[in-house]
Formats: C-alpha cells, structure tokens, sequence
C-alpha cells in the first residue's frame, strides 16, 4: 500500500457510544441528556482510501491541533507528496507540519485569509489566487477521508457498543483496522497489488492508529 499512496486528506468525524451524559440546563430548568462520544481524527491515501494514521480522542479535541502529529506517522510508512484539508486546518502550523516531511499542502483557505503572514501560507494562498481551478483539483480530495468515514461507518458500524471512554476508544480503532483489512483485499484484486499483512492489520505498516488519552 505504501507504494500506492502519494497523495492524502485529513479530517475527524464523531463515533456515538452506549452511555448518557445527563446535565441540567439551567437557563430552562430541564433535565437534559445526549449520547457520549468519541472523536476520530485520520489521514487517509486517496487513491485507496486506506487509513495511514489516525487517532482517537475525547469529543472536545478540535481538529487542527491533530494534524502535525498524524502526518509524521503517515510520513513514516508513506511517500506523502500532497495532503488536502477543510478550513478548520488553515493554519502556520500545519504548513510548517507538511513542510518538515516535504509535502504540499492544499487547504480551503477562510474568507478573510490574505497570505500576508508569509512562508509556506502565503505561497499557498498565492497560488489558490492565481489558479482556483488547479489548486482546487488537489484540494477536493479531501472528499476521500470523507469517503472513508462514510464506508467504516456503514460497514463497521457509526455507534459504539462501549459504555466508558477508553474502550469506545479502542472500539473506534478496531473499526480502522477492519477497514484497512477490507481496503488490502480490495486492492491486491483490483491492482493485482500482493498483501504483506502484519498482526496489527496493516500492510507491512506500523500501526495505523494510535490511541490517545
């Protein structure tokens, strides 16, 4: 797989769980209660759609802090060329992320963005200016993570059976792996691509999730 994947997107999506959180809402006077839920956050190959590195976190962590540490992990399996990503990653630090593995890096850029800050950001921003509709080629395969999410959690399942965080965590990870699984057959038959599967259930890859607490 890791021959295959040069190009990658980003992004998170929400797994619900069996418990209920239950508060009191003050301003009405009621008694109110929702699903708990995890967060997952993964980078995923475009052209396969397997999950190159991910991890699973409480429901509060935003999206942009991920980035850094997942597209090191996906830098040391893959080639990773490009990554693609929505605005909410838009940001110095994550330029300065893709460009410590020697990657492009294609987000939407917010409406009041100017590239006034320079470096990697501005040139970026310049190029978007320059070319909409090249810059926003490499940019919609972000949908593929979408893409992803949608096949595990059709697949796999979008809730979790698990009552406390740190299994529904690790349920949300056992859905990945599967996934990956599912994605190396389907590749070795529409590629004739030979699968080298590990016990962790990646191909030949460190494992392509990593828990966090």
């Amino acid at each position: 797989m890791a021959g295959l994947e040069t190009q990658f997107a980003i992004d998170g999506t929400g797994f619900s769980g069996a418990r209920y959180e239950k508060w009191f809402d003050e301003k009405w006077g009621t008694q109110e209660s929702q699903s708990a839920w995890v967060k997952l956050h993964a980078v995923v190959g475009t052209r396969t759609n397997v999950v190159a590195a991910c991890v699973v976190t409480d429901k509060e962590q935003h999206d942009s802090p991920m980035l850094p540490q997942l597209i090191a992990e996906a830098a040391k399996t893959f080639d990773v060329k490009e990554l693609s990503a929505d605005k909410a990653y838009c940001g110095r630090d994550n330029f300065a992320a893709t460009d410590a593995i020697g990657a492009a890096f294609y987000p939407a850029f917010k409406r009041n963005a100017t590239g006034a800050v320079g470096g990697s950001y501005a040139k970026a921003f310049h190029a978007f200016q320059m070319n909409k509709e090249e810059y926003e080629q490499h940019y919609h395969r972000r949908s593929n993570v979408e893409a992803t999410f949608s096949a595990i959690k059709r697949k796999f399942g979008e809730c979790t059976r698990a009552k406390n965080d740190n299994t529904m965590k690790a349920e949300v990870l056992a859905k990945v792996v599967c996934h990956n699984i599912c994605t190396v057959i389907g590749t070795a038959y529409e590629l004739g691509v030979a699968p080298m599967i590990g016990l962790n259930g990646c191909t030949n890859n460190p494992p392509a999730a990593h828990l966090m607490a």
